[in-house]
């Protein structure tokens, strides 16, 4: 059995029709899954969490294509953290905190000791309190609103 289908026999509107019903199928499917994430106690994002992190700040960029940190690589790391690239600071245990602000701010502070309070969320720090060692003592240095 043959069948043929004529162009006069399809409807325009069937094409608006199947696309709706697809955005419709895949709403419904999203909403769906939402509500199945949150029923089973699935945790997306936790309550932040006020925390200090101590250890070197460096520009994320680098030192997660190259591991490249240190004062062999300040000057690069400045570089690129006055472009505005993202800025982390990695603890002894070689955990990465990304640093929520104004990368540019903290230029200055590239691959130097660190410590960092403020509020964390999954591995995410947006800073409250910056203090940079110099020689054995620790300097706290003004956050300015482009720091934040």
């Amino acid at each position: 059995m043959i069948i043929s289908i004529h162009h006069s026999n399809i409807n325009p509107s069937w094409g608006y029709k199947m696309r709706r019903g697809v955005s419709i199928t895949l709403g419904f499917s999203l909403a769906l899954m939402l509500f199945a994430i949150g029923t089973t106690g699935v945790a997306i994002a936790a309550d932040p969490e006020d925390k200090m992190v101590e250890g070197e700040l460096v520009d994320l960029r680098c030192f997660i294509t190259r591991g490249a940190q240190g004062e062999a690589h300040q000057a690069c790391g400045a570089s690129c953290a006055k472009r505005g690239l993202p800025i982390g600071v990695i603890d002894a245990k070689g955990n990465a905190y990304t640093i929520l602000a104004s990368s540019p701010a903290y230029a200055d502070y590239i691959n130097r000791p660190v410590r960092i309070t403020g509020k964390v969320t999954n591995m995410m720090l947006s800073p409250t309190k910056l203090e940079v060692k110099d020689g054995d003592q620790w300097k706290a240095v003004k956050l300015i609103k482009e720091m934040m």
